[in-house]
């Protein structure tokens, strides 16, 4: 089994066992708060169209601060897990072994990790009350990650290993970048598009992992995994591989294309 040691930082002493089994029996009430997030979404939205935007740029820059702080720390143990397994063991195992559900630390930061998609609402609301664009990428992404985030923790199975430690590693370069922009910082274009890059290098992993879970389903190979969970997994990396990939191409893509058509 692999285990990270316990020199590293960042771990509260904490025990798993109840919070699994209080969110085996009652992770469904997440489709209440989802519901209440797309509501909320709507009529924000509506009153807002006769409100002038709120000046909240001192509140955004801790906002995205403090998100990306937490990501990091969150990396700091699940990317080092997930480094420690594929260097030690290979990539087999690292895909269909749940050695990581022996250590309360890395649990630890998972659950932390599942609950942090409800406090994400939060980016929205900015959105929201500041009067920016709100695309459906955005909404869709926020709450279907938040409903598989309860779906998924409690089970304990591989593809979390994946998941939690790419999305923590993604937001930790995020978060930073929101917050330094939300600062006044003037970013080089090309870091907006290696964070971009980065979120569709996540789903594209994300499918590979995924599509490989189902073929050791149909072959036989010996893999802990859960049909019904996978193929959401799937399902959905696949719809946020395809609207990041689109939102890629509209913002660099085809706005280059635009650019250069002007100057001809």
């Amino acid at each position: 089994m692999s285990t990270l040691s316990s020199n590293l930082p960042f771990f509260i002493p904490w025990e798993s066992s109840s919070w699994i089994q209080w969110q085996s029996q009652n992770w469904t009430f997440v489709y209440a708060l989802i519901i209440l997030y797309l509501l909320s979404v709507r009529l924000g939205a509506a009153y807002m169209t006769a409100s002038s935007p709120f000046d909240l740029r001192k509140q955004l820059v801790r906002w995205n601060l403090g998100l990306a702080i937490f990501s990091i720390l969150g990396a700091r143990v699940t990317v080092v897990e997930m480094i420690s397994v594929l260097s030690n063991q290979g990539l087999y195992k690292a895909v269909c072994d749940n050695t990581f559900v022996d250590n309360e630390q890395v649990l630890f930061w998972n659950w932390l990790w599942t609950w942090s998609k409800l406090i994400e609402f939060g980016d929205t609301a900015f959105l929201v009350l500041r009067k920016k664009p709100l695309t459906f990428l955005h909404v869709y992404h926020h709450a279907l990650t938040a409903l598989w985030a309860f779906f998924f923790w409690h089970s304990g199975l591989p593809i979390s290993r994946w998941t939690i430690s790419m999305n923590f590693f993604v937001h930790s370069f995020m978060y930073t970048y929101f917050a330094l922009a939300a600062y006044g910082v003037k970013i080089p274009k090309p870091v907006a598009l290696f964070v971009t890059i980065i979120q569709i290098l996540q789903m594209l992993i994300g499918c590979a992992v995924s599509n490989f879970l189902i073929y050791a389903r149909i072959t036989g190979i010996s893999c802990k995994m859960d049909l019904i969970h996978d193929i959401c997994v799937n399902l959905t990396y696949i719809s946020y591989a395809i609207l990041f990939i689109h939102m890629f191409y509209s913002k660099y893509l085809k706005k280059a294309k635009s650019i250069d058509s002007k100057n001809k």
